[in-house]
């Protein structure tokens, strides 16, 4: 009995500390938070066209020309996905703003016209485009569609990149089927 009316004091004795605490006048004033600023662009160039370069099926090491009107049949959606509608360069970084609030950030450097983007994956620069002299910027994307089957299942593959300038790199077997569609962006202020 005496331990239970020990614990009970003990109880009381902790809540009353609480209460007493919790009634303090301690005012801690509540900072206010900082006004988001967005970063300042040096320049912003708009999407103004869009070329198919290259659209081929590649089986077997023939390559067939397929006609351009089939690329949303193939690619569906995914080409409105991808298709940026402008470009913001601020010193050596680039944001690529898409569709659907999707923006891409990446470090940039220059090189004789050409525009290099920084692979974080892989720690090295590979090309994404060319300034014209014209003043317009025309920035390279590459798709693909890739087959490749054996005698237990089927891989399909699917992906884009702006350094793919060719479809040699996507062919792994000579029995991979690839359909490769190269399209360049054009910008201007």
């Amino acid at each position: 009995m005496k331990y239970f009316v020990r614990i009970i004091a003990l109880l009381f004795v902790t809540y009353g500390a609480l209460l007493l605490i919790s009634c303090s006048n301690n005012d801690i004033p509540t900072p206010t938070p900082e006004p988001e600023t967005e970063p300042e662009v040096t320049f912003v160039l708009k999407l103004k066209s869009t070329d198919i370069v290259d659209f081929k099926k590649i089986k077997g090491g023939k390559t067939t020309d397929i006609a351009q009107g089939e690329a949303k049949t193939i690619f569906g959606k995914r080409i409105e996905l991808i298709t940026p509608s402008e470009l913001q360069f601020d010193g050596d970084s680039l944001s690529i703003v898409k569709g659907n609030g999707i923006v891409e950030h990446y470090a940039i450097k220059w090189q004789d016209g050409e525009l290099f983007l920084h692979s974080d994956v892989e720690d090295n620069w590979e090309y994404c485009g060319k300034r014209s002299d014209d003043g317009r910027f025309i920035l390279n994307t590459g798709m693909f569609s890739r087959v490749a089957e054996n005698e237990q299942r089927k891989l399909f593959i699917t992906g884009q990149d702006y350094s793919l300038t060719s479809h040699d790199k996507l062919l792994a077997n000579a029995d991979d089927v690839v359909v490769w569609l190269r399209m360049e962006f054009v910008f201007e202020k």
